[in-house]
């Protein structure tokens, strides 16, 4: 049986690999892991790769409840192979903040479709996707090769004290 955060890891696994008419780079595959993988475990073959890491989870019973509420914060490195045909960053095209900001809103944009991750917990009640700010970093991981902009959401769920 799986736990309540592997089953909303799931979910969000499954809400970023749906593609909408708006989004730019369709992701070929959506992993979780527990680590960034280095810059030579990265397939160039596949285009666009989400990779999901879970790095805190908190939370507890209420003093009087029989419901434990988890925050779960959750990275989000949506990888893109990036070629130019100059080297001269003042003439790319595109450049490579754009298609950095382009993944940054195609995962923003999935998101907000299936916000209470529903399609596969089934508990739209009890799942919120944005219980905080919804984080970028476009500059924390640079490979000359790669665009890797690193996204941060922080889902709430919320589940019997006697289920895992």
């Amino acid at each position: 049986m799986a736990s309540k955060t592997e089953t909303v890891m799931l979910a969000l696994k499954a809400a970023l690999e749906v593609n909408y008419p708006g989004t730019m780079y369709p992701p070929a595959v959506v992993l979780p892991m527990l680590d960034w993988p280095s810059e030579t475990a990265l397939d160039s073959t596949q285009g666009t790769i989400y990779l999901l890491r879970p790095v805190l989870d908190t939370g507890g019973p209420g003093p009087e409840s029989c419901r434990v509420t988890h925050r779960l914060r959750v990275l989000i490195l949506a990888a893109q192979r990036y070629k130019s045909a100059t080297p001269n960053p003042f003439a790319q095209s595109p450049t490579r903040w754009q298609v950095s900001v382009d993944l940054a809103a195609d995962v923003e944009e999935k998101l907000h479709q299936d916000e209470k991750l529903a399609t596969l917990t089934g508990q739209a009640a009890v799942v919120t996707v944005f219980d905080g700010p919804f984080g970028i970093d476009h500059e924390r991981h640079y490979l000359p090769k790669w665009i890797l902009p690193e996204m941060e959401i922080r889902i709430r769920y919320v589940h019997e004290k006697d289920t895992r």
